[in-house]
């Protein structure tokens, strides 16, 4: 998994302020009625986030479906379960002592 500061990296964080990621972040508020799709809220700041993210891919060339409205409160809760479910992940990793670069190359473990 790569760690939350390489996804947020400065040049990641400046591509934000793009008027390209500005429209579509705005499409997808829209779609979503201004609302977080998670609980509900929409009142407070929304975010236009991405469910998963794409080598090479600029934020805004993800398909639609790939992005979701999430209020502040929602949004700050997703990202902390992703860092809960990689710490879990390199931990059954290292007590299982799996060899990752192994299963990647189609070896023994995988």
């Amino acid at each position: 998994f790569p760690s939350h500061d390489r996804i947020f990296s400065m040049n990641y964080k400046d591509s934000l302020k793009d008027p390209l990621w500005q429209r579509k972040r705005l499409e997808i508020l829209q779609r979503d009625n201004w609302t977080c799709r998670a609980c509900g809220e929409n009142k407070n700041t929304l975010h236009a986030h991405h469910i998963y993210y794409i080598k090479g891919l600029k934020a805004w060339e993800y398909d639609d479906e790939l992005l979701v409205t999430l209020c502040d409160g929602c949004h700050d809760e997703v990202h902390g379960q992703i860092q809960k479910i990689a710490s879990l992940v390199a931990f059954y990793i290292i007590v299982h002592k799996i060899d990752i670069l192994d299963i990647l190359k189609g070896g023994k473990n995988g």
